[in-house]
């Protein structure tokens, strides 16, 4: 990727200096927008980790990338990763029927976005 279209992050515990999880925003510049992605392992689910960076992240995108619109996109089965960028105001727009091969089954995927206009 070119320089500036893509931001990958470490999520780390600051007390251990542990990598628990990454999450990335690519930018489209030619249409002003991004598109999340995080994964944070396993054992530290359900402690407000994705939450929070996604949060943050978010913050990033719109006042210092000021992007019209970020989006995500989440297995429609991940209650979890689903409820995390609900948490962080984005909205379902739609689902992907059998969008993704994975381990030979094929999966619906959900897209959320949030606008501009939309954050806080």
């Amino acid at each position: 990727m070119k320089q500036g279209l893509e931001y990958p992050l470490a999520i780390t515990l600051k007390e251990l200096n542990l990598v628990i999880g990454t999450v990335t925003i690519r930018i489209d510049k030619s249409n002003n927008k991004g598109e999340l992605g995080y994964w944070i392992g396993k054992d530290y689910w359900g402690n407000g980790f994705a939450t929070e960076t996604v949060d943050k992240l978010i913050g990033f995108g719109f006042n210092q990338l000021k992007l019209n619109k970020i989006w995500a996109s989440a297995l429609s089965r991940n209650i979890g990763s689903k409820a995390v960028v609900e948490k962080a105001g984005l909205q379902i727009e739609g689902q992907l029927r059998q969008n993704r091969l994975l381990h030979g089954v094929y999966e619906d995927i959900d897209v959320y976005g949030i606008l501009r206009t939309e954050y806080r």
